[in-house]
């Protein structure tokens, strides 16, 4: 909904899409200086420079990847802290997307 746009100033997502995806589907709703907090496991290399350049496109950078260490779980969780430095353009999240 267009009322969402820009007003939170804290965005969550899992690893349910990559991560192009998921700063599509959470910079519009994030407000400038709000973070998009994304939870990714895994070998995230070739994925995260796909994602900082989407985050370009949407007006975020990374400003923190924290690595998470849970008790039985050694699949390398990462919390990837993005900052929304500019107001999102318009066209995201495109058709389908939200």
């Amino acid at each position: 909904k267009q009322e969402y746009r820009a007003t939170f100033d804290v965005v969550t997502a899992r690893a349910v899409a990559s991560l192009p995806v998921l700063l599509e589907y959470g910079a519009p709703f994030c407000r400038v200086g709000g973070q998009i907090i994304l939870l990714k496991k895994g070998a995230l290399e070739e994925e995260l420079t796909q994602g900082k350049r989407a985050a370009k496109e949407v007006g975020a950078v990374l400003k923190s990847d924290v690595a998470v260490t849970l008790p039985g779980l050694a699949d390398g969780r990462r919390l990837l802290v993005w900052e929304q430095q500019k107001l999102c353009p318009k066209q995201y999240p495109r058709s389908g997307a939200a």
